[in-house]
């Protein structure tokens, strides 16, 4: 297909001579003397190319300039402006309007026919450009249509089966579609409340994908009655065989035993669990003691739960580390000691005031990387909470309907 030129000159002899170097060359040329019908003929035919003089009848060059460059039919035409005249202040007029470029008469067959090639490379590669944008914009709609699939799975195999627990204010927010932070939450038949969350290394889809092997082990031993160290041991053994050697996942577990006022933890790798003692308002810290899950085998893992009796005016907070290591503009964190402090102080102590107090003193006024916080308030889970609720049926009720 031949490559089209629009030639605007009121010299009928510029117009011929360059016609007849135009169409040596293969070029099919169509010719206007003035601004008008230069119109015309540009939005019928959409030449590849525009070469005009800068001083046209009926419109200025700048004029002609801008109608081609606004034209919504054609992608990128290139404007070549011929003058004769010395007059810088036409010719800045008509490259501010988006001339591509100009040659001043007197010139050279050569240079001109070099400017010609070099406009119609730049359209080529103004067409390539557009369409690669499509492809990428195709790709992406095409990408966003894969999450959001890939998101419903994943929240059915990983939140689907969660279970609302009675006194648990929590914030859980991902910096991506897919969230490497899990929190998971389930009664056992015996009625204890055992909550998991955890932190993958990184954030978004690589660092989710691990969710959904220890949801399906969670789950599915919490409601068999499991032991939590059997639970714990049996997702380090299969994270250990499933993850790379780069990924790995810091959790906590607790366990809630209503009947007894028992609580036990177990803290692999995460930021330390915040015991609040309701009766003094002192934060008492829960180290962790043993490494992130799908690092080491089991046999090189001492497994155990910190046992502790609580009152009902105390309280449990458990948070991963995209809540301390948040930023401010003069690249201070967060800190553990504000969360402790926000705790031992704070008027209202729920989680979102916590954090919007973490995005009042980011300098971006969000967060960096995944962010989950817990606050499990005992009173709300204590035996006699429990017992007071019409809604709840004794743990030996819930044993019996599910055999």
């Amino acid at each position: 297909m031949k490559k089209t030129i629009l030639i605007v000159d009121p010299s009928d002899s510029n117009r011929l001579y360059l016609s007849i170097i135009l169409q040596k060359l293969n070029y099919q040329v169509f010719q206007a003397d003035n601004g008008v019908d230069a119109l015309e003929l540009f939005d019928v035919q959409l030449p590849g190319l525009v070469i005009s003089e800068l001083e046209i009848p009926f419109l200025s060059g700048a004029q002609l300039v801008k109608h081609i460059k606004s034209s919504k039919s054609a992608l990128y035409t290139p404007v070549l402006i011929v003058t004769g005249g010395v007059d810088a202040g036409l010719i800045l007029d008509a490259i501010d309007s988006g001339a591509d470029d100009y040659i001043q008469k007197p010139y050279s067959e050569s240079l001109f026919l070099a400017k010609i090639l070099s406009l119609f490379r730049i359209k080529e590669m103004a067409y390539d450009l557009d369409e690669t944008k499509k492809t990428i914009s195709k790709l992406h709609a095409n990408l966003r249509l894969e999450h959001q699939s890939a998101e419903r799975i994943f929240e059915k195999f990983v939140h689907g089966p969660s279970q609302e627990i009675y006194g648990l204010d929590k914030h859980i927010s991902p910096v991506s579609i897919f969230n490497g932070d899990v929190m998971l939450s389930c009664e056992s038949p015996t009625g204890e409340i055992i909550i998991l969350l955890g932190d993958f290394t990184g954030h978004g889809l690589p660092a989710a994908i691990g969710a959904i092997p220890v949801a399906e082990i969670f789950y599915a031993m919490v409601r068999k009655g499991k032991p939590c160290l059997e639970i714990i041991s049996v997702i380090n053994t299969k994270l250990k065989e499933i993850l790379p050697v780069h990924i790995f996942f810091a959790c906590i577990l607790v366990e809630v035993i209503s009947k007894t006022n028992i609580l036990r933890s177990f803290n692999a790798g995460m930021q330390s669990i915040l015991y609040f003692d309701g009766a003094n308002a002192k934060i008492s810290e829960i180290p962790s003691m043993v490494p992130p899950l799908g690092v080491l085998d089991n046999s090189e893992i001492e497994f155990t739960l910190k046992e502790q009796v609580f009152l009902v005016e105390d309280e449990l907070i458990i948070f991963t580390d995209g809540v301390v290591e948040v930023m401010d503009a003069s690249e201070n964190m967060f800190g553990l000691k504000r969360v402790i402090s926000f705790f031992e102080t704070a008027p209202n102590r729920s989680v979102i005031k916590l954090v919007e107090m973490v995005q009042d003193f980011s300098d971006a006024g969000n967060f960096g990387d995944d962010v989950s916080i817990v606050r499990l308030k005992l009173a709300e889970i204590s035996f006699d909470a429990i017992c007071e609720r019409d809604d709840v049926k004794s743990p030996l009720e819930s044993l019996h309907e599910k055999l």
